[in-house]
C-alpha cells in the first residue's frame, strides 16, 4: 500500500443527496470547494495587491497560465482528488478571470490541448475537460510542453 491511498480527502467533498457521478458543476458549486475557492482567490488578490504596492512599477501585468495536466496510471488512485483540484485551480482562475490553458500529457502521442488561451471557459467546457482523463497513459511531459508550444 502506498502512501497516497492512506491520505484522506482533505476537503471531505461529500455530495449533497444522491449523486451517481460528481460533474464539474457538483464539484466547483460544493461547500466545501466554492469555500475554498473563494479563499484561495481572496488570498491571491491581497498577496497582489501588496505585491503592486511594493512595486516601483504601477503598471498592472496580466498573467497567463498553461496547466499541464498529467494524464498518467499512477494517477489513477487518486482520480477524484485530481478532479477536485483541477476544478479549484480552474475555478481560481475563472473568478480572477485570468486568461489560462489546458493541455493534457500522458502517451507520446496523445498530448492534447483541452482548451486554448483565449478560448471562453465555462462549467460546459470545464464537464469536457474532467471527461477527457482516463488515467491510464504513461508520463511524458517534456514532450506535452512541445506540443502546446507548437500549437
Amino acid at each position: 500500500q502506498n502512501i497516497a491511498s492512506t491520505i484522506a480527502d482533505p476537503l471531505q467533498v461529500q455530495p449533497e443527496g444522491k449523486v451517481e457521478k460528481w460533474t464539474y458543476q457538483l464539484l466547483a458549486e460544493s461547500k466545501p470547494l466554492s469555500r475554498f475557492v473563494a479563499m484561495v482567490v481572496r488570498d491571491f488578490r491581497a498577496l497582489f495587491e501588496r505585491f503592486y504596492a511594493k512595486s516601483s512599477v504601477h503598471t498592472r501585468h496580466e498573467i497567463e497560465w498553461c496547466l499541464m495536466m498529467d494524464n498518467s496510471g499512477s494517477l489513477s488512485p487518486r482520480n477524484n482528488q485530481c478532479a477536485e483540484a483541477l476544478v479549484v485551480v480552474l475555478e481560481v482562475l475563472r473568478k480572477l478571470e485570468c486568461r489560462f490553458a489546458v493541455a493534457r500529457f500522458g502517451g507520446l502521442k496523445s498530448q492534447k490541448l483541452l482548451k486554448k488561451l483565449d478560448e471562453p471557459f465555462s462549467h460546459a467546457r470545464g464537464e469536457q475537460i474532467l471527461e477527457s482523463f482516463t488515467y491510464d497513459e504513461g508520463t511524458y511531459p517534456a514532450t506535452a510542453l512541445q506540443a502546446v508550444c507548437d500549437t
